[in-house]
């Protein structure tokens, strides 16, 4: 039986998210397979400190800065536990988008046009509509399309609230989709989803929100298409350094150009998130998803 510790919560404004993926992980491991003990991190820091050595594995269920950012995994490294999911260079490059889009660019992935701002920074002159976007984090948080000069700077201010740091990029108009990922060396991509958002973008509102927003697996589109989708998605988790999962974001025009988003190295593990959906439809139910996590973090 292996003993495995789940650390989920942090201090970011995604620890609610981070804790109901926490919960229905816990929910759905094998305790016939696992022995699990839950620690709420970083309040219930020492008391891991004090059992880390019986832990043969972690798995670290955190969403935003502080826990998706290689954070926790350099002090799990530290300590020398092995841990699910990306190592500390791949967390701490995805969690931020601008360089994120910088990599994956250069490595022929299209991506929306975009520039970074700082607090103290005059507004540089863009096309609007755009998207504003704290620089780090994940789950929509902070997120906000502006179509008028007044809408931005007052967006531009709301996403200061949540970083010192804004992305400002291209607002692309066309259709979501998501890719799952699972793998290490060799990824494979999951059905590709399709995101019908009731609002103008997939905002935080929508995303756990059940009746706002469809979200169709397998998408309803060509098989060229699905195929570039997860030729990309699959490209961007080898070029971030990814391993055992990761979610990336797409959106494709009326023309039919795909750009890419962002990437997720520890997507929404909840009942409503997108990765177990496209598990499922490819076969995996949720607990047999973890076995497989499990066992591609005993490969590392």
């Amino acid at each position: 039986m292996l003993t495995i510790a789940i650390l989920a919560g942090g201090t970011s404004s995604e620890r609610d998210i981070s804790l109901q993926s926490a919960k229905e992980v816990y929910k759905n491991l094998d305790l016939k397979k696992y022995k699990i003990s839950f620690f709420d991190f970083p309040k219930e820091k020492q008391k891991f400190l004090e059992q880390y050595q019986r832990f043969e594995l972690v798995l670290p269920i955190f969403h935003g800065l502080g826990g998706e950012d290689g954070t926790i995994q350099g002090f799990l490294k530290t300590l020398g536990i092995r841990y699910a999911f990306s190592g500390i260079a791949a967390h701490a490059l995805a969690m931020n988008k601008y360089h994120t889009k910088i990599i994956c660019a250069a490595a022929g992935i299209p991506v929306p046009e975009g520039v970074v701002i700082h607090k103290d920074d005059a507004l540089p002159n863009t096309t609007l509509p755009v998207m504003v976007k704290p620089l780090h984090g994940g789950s929509s948080v902070g997120i906000t399309l502006a179509h008028t000069e007044k809408e931005l700077r007052e967006n531009v201010t709301k996403a200061f609230f949540y970083e010192s740091e804004v992305l400002l990029e291209s607002h692309i108009q066309g259709d979501e989709y998501t890719v799952a990922i699972l793998g290490n060396e060799r990824p494979v991509a999951l059905p590709v989803v399709a995101i019908h958002s009731s609002h103008e973008f997939f905002d935080r509102e929508v995303k756990y929100a059940d009746a706002l927003a469809q979200e169709i697996c397998p998408a309803p589109i060509s098989e060229d298409l699905t195929n570039k989708l997860q030729a990309y998605a699959i490209q961007a988790h080898k070029t971030i350094g990814c391993r055992g999962i990761s979610r990336s974001d797409f959106i494709v025009d009326a023309q039919g150009t795909m750009y890419f988003l962002e990437l997720n190295t520890i997507p929404g593990l909840t009942a409503q998130s997108l990765f177990p959906k496209a598990a499922y439809v490819a076969g995996y139910s949720f607990a047999t998803l973890l076995d497989k996590i499990i066992g591609l973090a005993q490969k590392e």
